[in-house]
Formats: C-alpha cells, sequence, structure tokens
C-alpha cells in the first residue's frame, strides 16, 4: 500500500457492500502495484467517498486532471466504469470507459504522463 491511497482506503472500509469495497480495494491494490517504481512523495493524494446508493468513487486529482473510478453495486450490469478529465471549459478532453474492460495500471501510466 501507497501513502496515496491510505486515506481512500480508510474511507471506503465504511462501505456497507462488501462487494463494493472488495472491487474498490482491488482497483487500489492495482493502483498502488502500477506506482512500486515511482516516487511518489510529491504526488496528490487519492480521494474515495461512498454514496448513498451504495457505490464508491475514487479519484486521483491534479490540478488540470483527474483519474477516476466508479464502483457501483450490481457487478452483473457492468455499470462501474473509470474516466480521465484533462484540462477546463472549452479546452476540456474526457475519455471514459467499463471497469470490466480496463487494464488499470495502463490507465494509472497514462494518467501519469498527462499530469508528469
Amino acid at each position: 500500500m501507497t501513502d496515496l491511497s491510505q486515506k481512500a482506503r480508510r474511507v471506503l472500509g465504511g462501505l456497507e457492500d462488501r462487494g463494493v469495497h472488495r472491487r474498490a480495494m482491488a482497483v487500489l491494490d492495482q493502483i498502488d502495484d502500477s506506482l512500486h517504481d515511482t516516487d511518489t512523495s510529491d504526488m496528490l493524494r487519492i480521494w474515495a467517498c461512498c454514496v448513498d446508493d451504495g457505490s464508491a468513487i475514487i479519484e486521483w486529482i491534479f490540478p488540470d486532471a483527474r483519474l477516476g473510478f466508479t464502483i457501483e453495486p450490481e457487478p452483473e450490469e457492468d455499470e462501474s466504469g473509470w474516466y480521465i478529465i484533462v484540462g477546463k471549459g472549452e479546452n476540456m478532453i474526457c475519455d471514459h470507459g467499463h471497469l470490466s474492460a480496463a487494464v488499470v495500471s495502463d490507465l494509472v501510466s497514462r494518467f501519469l504522463e498527462i499530469v508528469e
């Protein structure tokens, strides 16, 4: 576990749905694993919240970019997803997809290329 994900893990510990909790922890594990050779000492922390509908949101927010994951309570409906948002206003670029089809380490690498 990296220092970046510690607070997010504590917040997500309050999830009532153990399936959402397990999938959210798996995303954080994959993020941490993809950062094992990276100096994270100057990076912003990963943020998380538990939503009233039982889902979870994980976001890594930088001043002009964010990488986010939504973990939904019904995994069989394939509603969990990821998104990358870069810039603001007319210059904003967004990309997103289903979490089931994503490779989290590839998304982290892509995001780090943008913010570094």
